[in-house]
């Protein structure tokens, strides 16, 4: 799904809430969180 949102830089709060729905387990939930938050420049959230 990330890939799909990136082709579509679609990065809408449902996106998201779709990928995290997605991902087991908090420390990828981390590692996420916070790869958005390096590409909230380029991906306003």
């Amino acid at each position: 799904i990330l890939n799909e949102c990136i082709k579509a830089n679609d990065f809408s709060i449902e996106m998201i809430d779709k990928l995290l729905e997605r991902i087991k387990g908090e420390e990828l939930k981390k590692v996420f969180r916070h790869f958005l938050s390096m590409k909230k420049d380029s991906y306003p959230l």
